[in-house]
C-alpha cells in the first residue's frame, strides 16, 4: 500500500475506474431513452423513422395519396362535430392531423400519373407549381380554422371548413383526382 502511495498509481487507477463506470452509466442512459426526433440521414434512417411512426403513434404517409386520405379522414370526422364546443380539444387534434398530412403531401413530388395530364415540360412545371400553391392556400385556411376553434368562434369555423372542402373539390377537378370521398356525394 505504501508503495502505491509513493508512486501515485492508486489514485489514478481509481480515477480511471470511476471514469469508466461513468461512461458506462451514461451510455446505458442514452441508449435507454427514446429518440426525441426523427432520425436524419439517408433512406435507411428515414425508413426507420417511418417504422417508428410520427407523433401520437401515427405512421408517416408513404405517398401523396396516403397523406391526402389522412386529411380527408380527419376532415370527415371534423365536419360532424366542428360546431360542438365540448369537442374543442378533439377538433384541434383533428385539425393538427389535417395540417400535418397536408404539409407532408406538399413536400412530396407529384405522382407520374398526375404529371401525365401535362403535355409539355413547361406545363408540368406549371402543374407542380399550382399544386404547391393550392396546398399552401389550403394550409392557410386550416390555420384559420384552427384559430377559430381555439378562440371558440364555431360559426366561423363551420364556414372555414366549408371553404376547405370547396378548395378540395376544385383541386380534385383540376388535377383529375377521383377518390372514395368524391363518390360519397
Amino acid at each position: 500500500m505504501n508503495a502505491m502511495r509513493r508512486t501515485g498509481t492508486a489514485p489514478s487507477a481509481l480515477a480511471v475506474i470511476g471514469c469508466g463506470l461513468m461512461l458506462f452509466a451514461t451510455a446505458r442512459l442514452v441508449h435507454s431513452q427514446p429518440a426525441a426526433t426523427q432520425p436524419s440521414g439517408g433512406p435507411e434512417a428515414r425508413q426507420q423513422g417511418r417504422q417508428r411512426g410520427m407523433g401520437r403513434g401515427q405512421q408517416v404517409p408513404a405517398n401523396i395519396e396516403a397523406a391526402m386520405k389522412g386529411v380527408n379522414r380527419a376532415m370527415r370526422q371534423l365536419k360532424d362535430q366542428v360546431s360542438d364546443p365540448a369537442k374543442r380539444d378533439e377538433n384541434l387534434r383533428l385539425i393538427g392531423d389535417m395540417e400535418r398530412n397536408a404539409v407532408i403531401a406538399k413536400g412530396m413530388p407529384l405522382p407520374a400519373d398526375r404529371l401525365d395530364i401535362a403535355k409539355t415540360e413547361e406545363d408540368k412545371a406549371k402543374l407542380v407549381a399550382n399544386y404547391r400553391s393550392e396546398l399552401i392556400r389550403v394550409l392557410h385556411k386550416m390555420l384559420d380554422l384552427e384559430q377559430s376553434i381555439a378562440e371558440g368562434k364555431l360559426d366561423a369555423a363551420q364556414a372555414q371548413l366549408a371553404e376547405i372542402q370547396q378548395l378540395r373539390e376544385s383541386a380534385h377537378k383540376e388535377f383529375d383526382v377521383h377518390d372514395d370521398e368524391d363518390n360519397r356525394k
